[in-house]
């Protein structure tokens, strides 16, 4: 597609963009397929007045348990497209902080007999001691966190079925490590990680890039969507640098990857469309709209939509006929390039639906729409006559220019 890898250039740049303009300009398909082009796992939602926090981060929900209605905490669509967007990297960084963490404490359920006697947490850090009885200051040294994240991500690359976390060995660690030596306590340590992060490894995609595509943004009400996560999504604060406490943060499981507050992954693109002329454009405020880069999507833009849809001659007249109806509603007092026609409209002429027929397509679509426009002028009728005439004239090849 034409300019399709500047529209992905400008995503990656700055995380959040909203391709703004005016209908039929095939926004919302663009989205698609840029997410496609980038080779991306992709989520899609749209927006809409009773859109709220609950749909998109998380909430309670109303569950039947042993015949009793509860409600539990639930996450959000977005929420769960962020926790499979998290690398194996990121995985293990949570899963070995949690670790760390829990080796302060030295008699905790969760971890078995044999971590808990032979590890302890030192400066935040994992340390091996001795446990033969001799000195233990003399015997300690530390787990590499950086090899072990190495290997972390060869061996994650290399089990086929997660079960085989148990057979990682010193000898499997040393294959894995071209040959090299490992430190003998690394397959231990591992083995709980590979635990701990297991559901999140399970979910991971071949995808690097995880697009959230968000049709007809300004529908919804933001404020009530996003709540705290105006700080988060902010391409300056994605990661974990971001982390926020979410409404429900209280709720939420220790073995959650967002137990200590949830935060937007760096592979996370929010993609949204949105029309110029919609009444809840000035919803969006300028706290939210300041966190997105914008594209203004115009007709002329997304002329390819039509050579691929239509048979040249009835192409060729669609151009001509859009282009001089949208040249005098540019033209026209209280409208402006905002209200321009898209080439989606004109898709319409395809076989399948009105097979050329230009007349159906001014009946049935576009001079409802004008008439939306105008509605409220003094002069709306008059107006639409004038529109129409262009819109014929032009058809033909003949050139009427509509007064101010």
């Amino acid at each position: 597609m034409k300019n399709i890898q500047t529209y992905i250039k400008l995503l990656k740049a700055n995380k959040n963009l909203v391709l703004t303009g005016a209908p039929g300009t095939g926004k919302t398909f663009l989205a698609k397929e840029i997410a496609k082009a980038m080779d991306a796992e992709v989520e899609f939602v749209q927006f809409h007045p009773s859109y709220d926090y609950t749909d998109f981060v998380e909430g309670l929900r109303p569950i039947k348990k042993d015949n009793i209605l509860c409600f539990e905490r639930t996450d959000g669509v977005f929420k769960l497209f962020c926790k499979k967007a998290l690398s194996a990297s990121m995985l293990f960084s949570l899963a070995y902080k949690e670790l760390v963490r829990e080796l302060k404490v030295r008699d905790i359920d969760s971890l078995d007999t044999e971590l808990r006697k032979t590890y302890v947490n030192e400066n935040d850090h994992i340390v091996f001691r001795n446990t033969d009885g001799r000195n233990a200051n003399s015997q300690k040294h530390y787990v590499s966190e950086k090899k072990l994240r190495e290997l972390y991500l060869k061996i994650s690359e290399n089990i086929q079925h997660f079960e085989d976390e148990t057979k990682i060995t010193k000898d499997k660690c040393k294959e894995l490590n071209g040959g090299r030596e490992v430190d003998t306590t690394a397959p231990l340590i591992l083995k709980e990680l590979f635990k701990r992060s297991r559901k999140g490894l399970l979910r991971l995609s071949k995808s690097s890039k995880y697009v959230f595509i968000i049709d007809e943004i300004n529908r919804g009400e933001l404020s009530k969507i996003f709540g705290e996560l105006f700080y988060a999504i902010d391409p300056g604060y994605r990661g974990e640098k971001g982390k926020v406490k979410t409404q429900y943060q209280n709720l939420i499981d220790n073995d959650d990857v967002f137990v200590d507050g949830f935060f937007v992954p760096e592979n996370v693109y929010i993609l949204a469309t949105m029309n110029d002329i919609d009444r809840s454009v000035e919803s969006m405020d300028f706290a939210l709209r300041r966190r997105f880069a914008w594209k203004e999507i115009k007709p002329e833009d997304r002329m390819e939509m039509l050579s691929e849809k239509l048979d040249h001659d009835t192409c060729v007249k669609a151009i001509r006929v859009m282009n001089a109806l949208n040249k005098d509603i540019s033209k026209t007092r209280g409208l402006g390039s905002a209200y321009q026609i898209g080439p989606a409209y004109f898709l319409k002429l395809d076989k399948e639906l009105y097979n050329g027929d230009f007349t159906a397509l001014w009946d049935m679509h576009i001079e409802i729409l004008l008439k939306e426009y105008l509605r409220g002028y003094s002069n709306a009728d008059a107006k639409v006559e004038e529109l129409k005439n262009v819109y014929f004239n032009s058809l033909n090849g003949k050139t009427v220019d509509v007064a101010d």
